[in-house]
């Protein structure tokens, strides 16, 4: 499932290089293993060492960034092994909260996610930036609904790197019909009030996101 939106001002300096940072770490202009040195990012995006270090710590939180004493930071291998680790605390943490969100949800809060599944599927055909942020609002239904702001946390870091990822590897058409299926199988769930179905969704929801993933990123050369 794919997360919360981030509740930071996009113009905030520290948010503008670290955005900009992580995609260009997922372009590959930064090679895996590679020595980030905070003076020459400064340079290279136009700005102090402060929004650097605060950025690299960010994209440490996200696991896209290493940072070990004496070393600095350095860039992280993005291969199968970290993105299925990633996805399976994704299947444990949405499962969790589909079975919540029965127990907490107002009574409008499933028109609420009917409404906003209504948004993703009128952004069928923009451009991924604007399907993906969609989907975001979709499932932020669900993660509000559910109170639980630490794993609403883990899931917004995640959410970061993995849209940076879609934006790059794109996401193919049976994987996008794929998904809105399992979005109305959902709100299907939620509206019998069966919590263990939608748990079942959430998880396949997970699980079918990580298999487009990685195969897209085989398909392309990358996350061997």
């Amino acid at each position: 499932m794919d997360d919360v939106a981030t509740a930071e001002k996009p113009g905030t300096n520290y948010v503008r290089v670290r955005d900009t940072l992580r995609l260009d770490i997922v372009d590959g202009l930064f090679a895996p293993g590679q020595r980030l040195k905070v003076a020459e990012l400064a340079a290279r995006y136009g700005v102090s060492t402060i929004p650097i270090r605060e950025a690299l710590q960010q994209l440490q939180g996200e696991g896209l960034v290493l940072i070990e004493p004496n070393r600095g930071a350095t860039v992280r291998q993005l291969d199968e092994k970290f993105l299925t680790d990633l996805y399976d605390v994704r299947e444990l943490i949405e499962a969790f909260q589909s079975r919540r969100f029965l127990d907490v949800a107002t009574a409008g809060a499933i028109d609420e996610l009917e409404a906003a599944q209504a948004e993703v599927e009128a952004a069928a055909g923009e451009d991924a930036l604007t399907r993906r942020a969609a989907d975001r609002r979709f499932h932020l239904v669900v993660a509000d609904a559910t109170h639980n702001q630490e794993a609403a946390g883990i899931l917004e870091r995640q959410a970061n790197l993995i849209g940076a990822l879609v934006v790059k590897f794109g996401q193919s058409p049976a994987r996008y019909a794929q998904s809105m299926a399992e979005h109305l199988a959902l709100i299907s769930a939620f509206r019998r009030g069966d919590g263990e179905a939608a748990a079942r969704v959430a998880t396949l929801h997970v699980r079918n996101a990580r298999i487009d993933m990685i195969d897209r990123m085989r398909r392309a050369g990358a996350g061997g």
